[in-house]
């Protein structure tokens, strides 16, 4: 007998002169050499025969915790991505039935259940939430699987990379004539923060009778012209939307002098509109 180890049989066997016989023995770890798991122990064996004439011999055993028995590794992923695949190799040799995997991360929540032969590679797809995909930032993630075989059940880690992907949209609406509304609107379709900046011109006149539904940034003036600049950091999937509302129509001012009748009309260019108007009256009456 070993320490630490069963053997079995352990009863005695016979060969007979010039025979060759094939012997298969199971040695099995005890519990408390179970523990150290992960590990690589080599003993030493002794066979004695009936007149007490001893053989020695050594061999070595490999104790694989079950959390390192499979390999497994997942195919990085970008915003566009619909699946992921991830690959399960049986590292041992020794078939595994029954299993139950369950993976865990950011983006699943998926449980499988595989059987393996020797050395099998298998390969799994998972589909990924769209919404989820476009929300999350580009990095590094943790994948936990959760392996129960048996009675047993352990977790093992792996990493999982989300590629990065910058992509910012821009539109722009106008509408009105009078009242011109401009709606600036800057999204982030990656999946990295990103800082956006909106542009808008006004000559000096206009700029007098301009709103905006954010303050600018930043406010310059060059050669009579005014920019305003709106700059914001946007998450994955986040949008930043700016109005800027020009009135182009100043209040009528009529004024009436002798007999003329001046009537201003100012637009946003500042043109000026006269009309000259005279009148003559005439007593038609019978005397």
């Amino acid at each position: 007998s070993l320490v630490g180890l069963d053997i079995s049989p352990n009863n005695s066997f016979f060969i007979g002169k010039g025979e060759t016989k094939i012997v298969r023995i199971y040695i099995t770890p005890q519990e408390s050499l179970q523990q150290k798991s992960d590990s690589r122990n080599t003993f030493e064996f002794k066979i004695s025969n009936s007149q007490n004439e001893i053989q020695k011999g050594t061999f070595s055993m490999n104790i694989i915790g079950l959390a390192h028995v499979f390999e497994i590794d997942a195919d990085s992923i970008t915003p566009q991505s619909e699946i992921i695949k991830i690959k399960i190799k049986n590292s041992i040799m020794k078939p595994i039935d029954s299993s139950t995997l369950h993976f865990v991360s950011t983006f699943f929540d998926e449980s499988h259940d595989l059987t393996f032969s020797e050395n099998e590679l298998q390969e799994i797809i998972i589909p990924l939430d769209e919404d989820l995909i476009k929300s999350t930032s580009a990095g590094t993630y943790l994948m936990t699987t959760i392996i129960n075989y048996k009675e047993v059940s352990v977790s093992s880690e792996s990493l999982l990379h989300f590629l990065e992907k910058e992509d910012i949209i821009s539109m722009q609406k106008t509408n009105g004539f009078f009242i011109v509304r401009k709606e600036f609107t800057k999204t982030n379709n990656g999946n990295v923060i990103k800082q956006v900046e909106i542009l808008s011109k006004k000559n000096f006149y206009s700029s007098f009778f301009t709103t905006f539904s954010i303050q600018p940034t930043v406010i310059s003036t060059i050669d009579s012209q005014s920019f305003y600049v709106w700059k914001k950091e946007l998450n994955p999937n986040e949008s930043y939307t700016v109005i800027v509302n020009s009135n182009r129509f100043i209040p009528i001012i009529v004024f009436i002098s002798g007999d003329a009748v001046f009537c201003c009309v100012g637009l946003s260019s500042l043109c000026i509109f006269f009309f000259d108007i005279s009148f003559t009256c005439k007593n038609q009456a019978e005397k």
